[in-house]
């Protein structure tokens, strides 16, 4: 079976995704291409049977039985119509649901304009697609509740890594870390707040933020700049990391910021689990389904508080070695993609499962 896993638009986020999909694949005996946006090419080159393409019609002229695209655009509505027409199923992996309307009003007035656009498309992409794939149940229930009548034909297929852990590398844990990308939706205001409350505290906390985006913009507080010059914060941001170069930030973690005001599910827990980093998380998205309070993450309640934020941080210092046990076994359990091949020959109708 051939099947073709496609990404119309980059993202740097789902890099592991898209390779754990290949492994996923060839686990199952098919024969498997990527075809890519040509912005993925310096981090994926090295991929065999890896296509960088400008537009989706080298995905049909392969002519594969199966089409996995991941991540949102405008060109998967094409995609997924002319699959139907060529009666490929396409399978539409779906990261994010519609917001309710209230999550929507509490965002920026300056955001909700894209979020509406985002959403719009992702709807005409999943009502054109064989089938939609969420990564949670939580977003399965979000699914199901805010975009009623988009497709009934829909699947729940964790998000899946490969396991890119080396233990014979050692490197020591000092920052409480703010990994990926930037935005008030993931509490990047909280977070640059707890680093001043840090401060006023004194109490020695060290931090990191790592990320593409750039943030010079949100980090010309005086007390943030000084918090740098000092080596209290330490910030790479501005530019795409490779894989290599977001795993040796989460190793050097005590701990990972995931307490997001609102998300489906989040590559940053299962990221962080996988190099053995504990996380700070909300109860609400799909976490309380893979982690559990004081064994490999500290739940912190909304709003942010941060003297509680401080405390689950303290905790997990004083437990560190217990913490990284955990969160490496649970990301063995919950992400690694061998643990999900059999599934996968159901979800995706693979053989005879």
């Amino acid at each position: 079976m051939k099947i073709a896993v496609a990404s119309l638009r980059f993202a740097p986020g789902h890099l592991a995704h898209l390779r754990a999909y290949r492994e996923l694949f060839l686990a199952l005996d098919c024969e498997v291409k990527l075809f890519l946006d040509g912005e993925y090419r310096s981090f994926m080159e090295d991929v065999p049977d890896t296509v960088f393409i400008t537009d989706y019609k080298p995905i049909i002229e392969w002519k594969p039985d199966r089409v996995l695209s991941y991540n949102i655009s405008p060109q998967n509505i094409q995609l997924a119509k002319k699959c139907k027409r060529s009666k490929i199923p396409f399978f539409y992996v779906l990261h994010e649901p519609w917001d309710s309307l209230k999550e929507l009003m509490s965002m920026s007035k300056s955001f909700i304009p894209k979020r509406i656009i985002v959403h719009g498309v992702n709807y005409l992409i999943a009502k054109n697609a064989y089938k939609v794939i969420l990564a949670s149940d939580f977003g399965r229930d979000k699914y199901l509740r805010y975009m009623k009548g988009c497709n009934k034909n829909y699947d729940v297929f964790p998000l899946i890594f490969c396991d890119d852990y080396d233990s014979s590398v050692e490197v020591e844990r000092k920052y409480f870390s703010f990994i990926g990308g930037f935005t008030k939706l993931r509490g990047c205001y909280q977070f640059l707040d707890l680093i001043k409350y840090s401060i006023s505290e004194d109490n020695g906390v060290r931090f990191l933020i790592a990320t593409r985006s750039s943030i010079d913009s949100q980090i010309e507080d005086p007390v943030i700049k000084q918090a740098i010059n000092d080596g209290r914060l330490s910030v790479y941001s501005g530019k795409p990391m490779t894989s290599k170069e977001i795993n040796y930030h989460y190793r050097e973690s005590i701990c990972a910021w995931n307490a997001y005001i609102t998300s489906t599910q989040s590559g940053v827990l299962a990221n962080a689990l996988m190099q053995g980093t504990p996380v700070i998380v909300t109860d609400r998205g799909d976490s309380a389904d893979i982690v559990k309070d004081k064994r490999e993450c500290r739940y912190i309640s909304l709003p942010h508080n941060n003297q509680e934020m401080i405390s689950a941080y303290q905790d997990i210092v004083n437990n560190l070695k217990e913490y990284v046990k955990n969160a490496r076994q649970t990301f063995e359990q919950k992400y690694k993609y061998s643990v999900y091949v059999e599934r996968a020959k159901k979800v995706f109708e693979i053989g005879n499962p």
